[in-house]
């Protein structure tokens, strides 16, 4: 039996920690809403539930510049992550259902995006 897993990627540049922090609270929960709502249609498009727990791959591509550290964007990635659980991909984002979250490094690849990766856990 294969092991079930989805990808949905959003394009666009994620906002990384340092930057959250400079913004007023409005300004940053706007941006979140953005997020969530982002990944909750592109996982509406392509809706793959998971009802167990699941291993989360968390992918960020830059365009240009200088690459950010490796979990600078989980501000982006939560409000990502959010969005999939509105949608129904996971059941809920506690450590119930969600084991481990994998934040790979940053590369350049001509695009900005982000991509998270859910993976269905065997017991």
């Amino acid at each position: 039996m294969a092991i079930k897993t989805v990808t949905y990627t959003y394009e666009a540049k994620p906002i990384t920690l340092n930057k959250y922090r400079t913004l007023h609270y409005r300004v940053w929960g706007h941006i979140n809403k953005q997020w969530r709502t982002a990944f909750f249609y592109l996982a509406k498009q392509n809706l793959v539930q998971f009802t167990g727990l699941v291993d989360v791959i968390v992918k960020h591509e830059v365009k240009k510049g200088v690459l950010a550290d490796t979990s600078a964007i989980v501000a982006s990635y939560k409000a990502g992550q959010d969005g999939c659980k509105d949608a129904g991909v996971i059941v809920d984002d506690s450590p119930k259902y969600v084991r481990n979250v994998t934040f790979l490094t940053p590369e350049k690849t001509g695009r900005n995006a982000l991509s998270i990766t859910f993976i269905e856990v065997k017991n």
